[in-house]
């Protein structure tokens, strides 16, 4: 909503006469340009709208009106404008009718008749000495059928309509005859291909060339499509579209947005294959040495936990006042805590931690050696159900 438009809104509501806002036509300026509008036009005059007005002010706008519609009709009724309107319907070809409706409130008709005709072959001459040649040649440039509407020219000379139709004919055929040319054809083939769009055919923009033409011109275009397509279908794009691709797993089918590369260049399909293959086959090589190295990772951590626990093993046996030839092979601080002698705290490599859980349930090392399930222990199990 405008500023103004919510300033009538609010003197409406404030003085309740929105109703009765006085159209601008009411002022002495806005009733004077009514009425000259409407001697312009060749209406005759009409108080109508001072109906609008307030009661006080409907005499003042009758008298601005028939003022502005005095002045309005003495420029209408001039020779000058009827000659000046004359002339423009000349230049465009019109026919010299005069519009008597037009000037029906003038009195001088005969002479604003007279002056109309002289404006028209004014402006006749303009029209009929034009260059035709012109608009035939941008006509035939385009390979646009020769619509130009000659029979505008019957306000003409016969001899000016030869030669403009002459002209106009003379030019379009010779533009006609460079566009079939097919100079632009290969601009056209190579647009649509480098765009990716479908082959088209040129016989509805060349119909009007010749049957012998439009063999040529088709063949043009197709070699300058697969130019332009090319550049699209390249080995490279297909190639990294195979690699984009590959991480999906399985080959399932080629990607729909290469159709049209796939169809125009069947070779494409085995370069997309080999291309996707050796992508994967690498992708796989990666994913096997990167589990290979999160393996070799866990074993390094679980080697170097086996020697923390033997060599805290190996220090409490010292603490607890062991030689060292004694301590030498123990794997179980749990062993040693429990009170065993180190002879028996020496198991196997690896299980330590099912070993543990087997002493603390208060098995003896003997019963412990071969134990594989710290879990089946601690459910309840005897060792030699959990081996």
């Amino acid at each position: 909503m405008t500023r103004n438009t919510s300033l009538l809104i609010l003197v409406a509501a404030t003085t309740g006469c929105f109703a009765h806002v006085p159209p601008r036509y009411c002022a002495p300026a806005g009733s004077q340009r009514l009425g000259a509008s409407q001697a312009m036009r060749g209406e005759p005059i009409n108080y109508a709208a001072g109906a609008a007005c307030p009661v006080e002010a409907r005499a003042a706008f009758e008298q601005n009106l028939k003022r502005g519609y005095d002045e309005g009709r003495r420029q209408h009724c001039t020779p000058a404008a009827a000659q000046q309107l004359g002339a423009v319907e000349g230049r465009r070809g019109a026919p010299a009718t005069f519009p008597g409706a037009r000037y029906a409130i003038c009195e001088n008709r005969d002479e604003l008749r007279a002056a109309f005709e002289s404006g028209h072959r004014l402006g006749a001459v303009d029209f009929c000495t034009q260059d035709l040649s012109d608009v035939g040649r941008q006509l035939g440039l385009r390979g646009e059928a020769n619509v130009f509407p000659l029979e505008h020219l019957s306000t003409c000379s016969p001899e000016q309509q030869e030669t403009m139709r002459r002209d106009n004919e003379a030019a379009y055929r010779e533009a006609l005859a460079e566009f079939c040319r097919g100079d632009r054809i290969h601009e056209h083939g190579y647009a649509d291909g480098s765009a990716g769009r479908a082959r088209a055919s040129v016989h509805a923009d060349y119909r009007l060339c010749a049957p012998t033409e439009l063999a040529g011109l088709q063949a043009r275009y197709q070699d300058s499509y697969l130019a332009g397509l090319r550049t699209v279908c390249s080995a490279d794009v297909i190639t990294t579209a195979a690699h984009q691709t590959a991480d999906d797993g399985e080959f399932s089918s080629l990607p729909g947005e290469y159709d049209r590369c796939f169809q125009e260049f069947p070779n494409l399909v085995q370069v997309y294959r080999r291309a996707w293959s050796a992508e994967r086959e690498r992708i796989v090589a990666d994913e096997l040495r990167a589990q290979a190295a999160r393996d070799r990772a866990v074993a390094e951590r679980e080697a170097e936990l086996r020697q923390r626990r033997e060599l805290r093993a190996y220090d409490t046996c010292r603490d607890l006042g062991y030689s060292r030839a004694q301590c030498r092979g123990v794997t179980s601080k749990v062993c040693l805590d429990t009170g065993y002698a180190p002879a028996l705290c020496r198991f196997p490599d690896g299980h330590h931690r099912a070993i543990d859980v087997c002493l603390r349930h208060g098995y003896a090392p003997q019963q412990c050696r071969e134990v594989t399930s710290g879990r089946c222990i601690k459910e309840g199990y005897a060792p030699s159900r959990c081996r």
